[in-house]
């Protein structure tokens, strides 16, 4: 498997990138996978956040309008982020996304059985 490596984006990187795809999965499966996120999220509506760049170019796997600031800030019923299971992958490539798509399905595997 190619490999990856922690990136903290500048926003040339940023720039251009969209959603690319959504999974399920435990938050802890990604602590296990990745370490503890790389980022906090934006104060509004994303609580975490991991960046990487790939032999095809940067992905960011992250939550979005499911977690304790967003449910906070809506007055929704607060969750911890144990509870949060969606995630979102942003990328500028549908190649890089696909990537660690494929990292994440792999885990997922070992992880259910």
């Amino acid at each position: 498997m190619k490999k990856y490596t922690h990136i903290t984006a500048d926003k040339s990187q940023v720039k251009g990138s969209r959603l690319i795809s959504n999974f399920s999965a435990p938050y802890t499966l990604l602590i296990k996978l990745f370490g503890k996120p790389h980022l906090t999220g934006d104060g509004a509506d994303t609580d975490v956040e991991w960046q990487f760049l790939t032999p095809d170019g940067v992905v960011f796997i992250y939550n979005y309008k499911n977690g304790p600031v967003y449910k906070k800030r809506t007055g929704a019923k607060s969750v911890s982020m144990l509870d949060v299971k969606e995630w979102s992958i942003g990328a500028r490539s549908p190649k890089a996304g696909r990537w660690i798509i494929c990292l994440v399905e792999a885990a997922l595997n070992v992880y259910n059985k």
